[in-house]
């Protein structure tokens, strides 16, 4: 079959495409190859899905991918136009027996419809700048009235001639310091596809850290500033860096604020060109005070009155080398000034104006009295030099020169002391009394009874030869002095006796004559008869008998003097009742041992009351307390008690239960209480009742009813009388019940029955 062909400019042998089929018998397309061709505007697909030698065939049209006519069959037309550039491609697919077989394609290329874009339509701008934290890509402009315009992106390094990603629709953007350069494809209907591209660079921010400057005057402690401005085009929003400071300075001086630092979370040090710089650390020297030129010095107290300096020093001559107070000198100015010190002295030029040059590591010394100026300066790095001058005070030494005659202290003993001669000396060490004064003299004294006699010592000529020394001379007169001799009691100067002792007998005692044996004749004592504070001697008590010796004796002896008290028994007398019903008691007492003095005794109370045996069952003490009268006095007794004892004996009694008998009557035979009989007993006398009406408690009598014999028992109990006030006796009597002498006759009814076959 032969087809016309309508297709102009076709290359290639493209068969079955065709606007206007000239027979609408079926056909067969051939595709064989791929074509380019100009749009030819509205055309008209005349298809027929009849196939040489087969059953059928389809016929699917895409346009650029996308199917535009899918699973044509049978025969017949299909509108189709071509409105743009594109790629095209037909698929014929042939069927036997229903399945598919064979597939054909045929591809051609559109070309000739589509117009460029011109210079003003299409703008593709990049981006030159700095970090900024922001994502940056490159911008595309289409003009106005350009419709479904269709952007595809890619993208390489800086420099490359052609992209290195795949095409995307998405627009590439960095965010950090980096560069690329970006493709876009823009196509739109009507328009030939245009390519161009464009740069994103993106450069390091520039960022100077600078730490802060500071100054001080020298105070000890280190000088630091913790703050870094940051300047440049500082950092992003948000972004930032932490600092550590190592720059210090202490001492006079400066140095660099040196410093480090560190990029916080999310900062990149890649988006950043950092400097940093360095501020300034100065310290100053500090002052104390003026010195020479001004100021107080430092350290605790003040100037004393009349010196120049907290540090002047006064000393008395000791023969030893001093100098102003550098100890206190060192301490204040090492409490003032912080860091090691060097302090330089010199001396006076004789003005107390200025000092005399060169300046010397260590201070002057001076020996001998008087007032000297010592300069002194204090040199320390980190302060001004502080310049000053102290004063030196050696007063002379005050010695006191004691000229003394001698002394004696002797016991009077009848005989002639004396003494004479003296002595010159000083406590001071430093004062040689031979070589510093002159002196001459004589003395002497003498007694012989108590009493103190001067020897009438003279000073003469004395002279200070020493300008170091202020000399007081102290002149004491020597002297004898005769003591009493003191009395005492040593056998072998004094023999001191009491004659008696005395007993308390209610009379007030004289002293008691005291006998005295002196080794010396002398009698010059006086002699106290007794003490006894409050009291005379009359009552028992220890007393002191005193002698005191005058003259040309002294000295007091005591010696113990008792009046003892008088030893007293009071024995309380015993006692036996037997029980009578009434209360007993034994008050007798007897005075026994020294008794009581004339005139003095006690009154006695208090013995145990006896009543009942249960009071005294067997012997108790006969206790009692004695009072003694007004006029006996505790004191002048030793009294001691003895005790008798006191006892109550049960009383005899005898109850006895009655004899009784009867004959039998059928009724019970019985006794009551009212048929015992008592009998008391004492010491075999008899007595016809219970004292005071007491009575016992009768119980449990026995009783017969029957003929014989039984005993006539019964229970004897507490009443208003006690069971344990009496040994008791019962005697038991008898209750008979004799037989019934009446003799009874028994006669038995007679009776007859007529036999019934029961019993009658």
């Amino acid at each position: 079959m032969k087809i016309k062909k309508t297709v102009i400019g076709m290359i290639a042998a493209m068969t079955a495409f065709v606007g206007q089929a000239e027979s609408s018998a079926p056909f067969r397309l051939s595709l064989k190859s791929d074509g380019v061709r100009t749009s030819l505007g509205a055309e008209t697909l005349t298809y027929s899905s009849q196939w040489d030698g087969g059953d059928g065939a389809t016929v699917t049209i895409a346009e650029n991918g996308a199917v535009v006519a899918d699973g044509l069959s049978g025969e017949g037309t299909r509108p189709w136009s071509v409105t743009r550039n594109g790629t095209y491609v037909l698929t014929h697919t042939t069927y036997t027996n229903g399945v598919a077989g064979k597939v054909e394609t045929a591809t051609f290329v559109v070309t000739g419809k589509d117009v460029p874009f011109s210079a003003d339509d299409v703008a593709i701008a990049g981006f030159t700048g700095k970090y900024d934290g922001a994502a940056h890509g490159v911008g595309v402009t289409v003009k106005d009235g350009i419709e479904d315009v269709s952007l595809k992106y890619a993208y390489g390094s800086l420099g490359t001639m052609s992209p290195t990603s795949e095409w995307s629709g998405s627009v590439p953007t960095i965010t950090d310091v980096g560069a690329m350069t970006v493709w876009c494809e823009i196509a739109a209907p009507g328009y030939i596809t245009h390519t161009n591209s464009a740069t994103v660079v993106i450069s390091p921010r520039e960022v100077t850290l600078t730490s802060g400057s500071a100054s001080k005057v020298y105070d000890g402690t280190a000088l630091v500033n913790g703050n870094v401005t940051v300047g440049g085009d500082g950092f992003v929003d948000g972004e930032g860096a932490s600092y550590t400071y190592t720059g210090s300075q202490t001492n006079v001086g400066e140095s660099e604020n040196a410093f480090t630092y560190t990029l916080n979370t999310g900062t990149k040090a890649s988006n950043y060109n950092i400097t940093t710089v360095n501020g300034t650390l100065t310290v100053t020297k500090a002052s104390v005070g003026g010195g020479t030129s001004g100021g107080e010095e430092p350290g605790d107290g003040e100037v004393p009155q009349g010196g120049i300096s907290k540090f002047d020093a006064s000393f008395v001559y000791d023969d030893e080398g001093h100098t102003i107070n550098t100890n206190a000198l060192t301490a204040a100015f090492g409490s003032a000034m912080v860091g090691a010190s060097a302090i330089e002295y010199a001396v006076d030029d004789g003005t107390g104006e200025s000092p005399v040059l060169p300046w010397l590591e260590t201070t002057p010394v001076y020996t001998n009295a008087g007032e000297y100026v010592v300069w002194y300066r204090v040199k320390n790095p980190n302060y001004e030099d502080f310049v000053h001058a102290a004063k030196l005070s050696i007063t002379k030494r005050s010695v006191t020169v004691s000229v003394a005659g001698h002394t004696a202290t002797c016991a009077y003993d009848t005989t002639e002391k004396t003494v004479s001669g003296y002595d010159v000396a000083t406590e001071d060490a430093l004062y040689d009394i031979a070589a510093n004064t002159v002196f001459s003299g004589a003395a002497l004294a003498s007694r012989t009874d108590v009493g103190t006699t001067a020897m009438g010592l003279s000073v003469e000529n004395f002279a200070n030869k020493n300008e170091n020394f202020e000399v007081t001379y102290l002149v004491s007169d020597g002297w004898l002095k005769i003591e009493p001799r003191i009395i005492g009691d040593d056998p072998a100067n004094w023999d001191i006796r009491l004659d008696r002792a005395e007993m308390y007998d209610g009379t007030e005692k004289s002293a008691p004559i005291i006998q005295v044996a002196f080794v010396k004749p002398d009698d010059n004592l006086d002699y106290i008869p007794y003490t006894l504070e409050g009291n005379t001697a009359t009552d028992a008590g220890n007393y002191k008998l005193r002698i005191t010796g005058t003259g040309n004796y002294s000295g007091t002896v005591e010696k113990d003097w008792a009046i003892t008290p008088r030893n007293v028994t009071l024995s309380s007398g015993g006692a036996e009742w037997v029980y009578d019903g009434e209360a007993h008691s034994q008050s007798a007492v007897s005075v026994t041992g020294d008794g009581f003095a004339a005139g003095e005794g006690a009154s006695y109370s208090g013995f145990p009351v006896v009543r009942h045996v249960a009071d005294a069952a067997t012997p108790r003490p006969n206790t009692f307390e004695y009072t003694l009268n007004a006029n006996t006095k505790a004191q002048n007794y030793v009294i001691t008690t003895v005790n008798g004892t006191v006892k109550m004996s049960p009383r005899a009694i005898t109850l006895t239960a009655p004899t009784k008998e009867k004959d039998y009557d059928g009724a019970p035979l019985m006794f009551g209480a009212d048929e015992i009989v008592a009998s008391l007993t004492n010491g075999g006398q008899g007595l016809p009742a219970l004292p005071n009406g007491e009575t016992f408690t009768l119980s449990n009598f026995a009783s017969i009813t029957e003929a014989g014999r039984v005993d006539a028992t019964f229970t004897v109990a507490d009443g208003t009388a006690l069971m344990a006030d009496y040994a008791i006796t019962t005697v038991p009597g008898t209750l008979t019940v004799r037989k019934n002498a009446t003799e009874i006759t028994v006669t038995a009814k007679s009776g007859s029955w007529v036999y019934d076959g029961t019993a009658h």
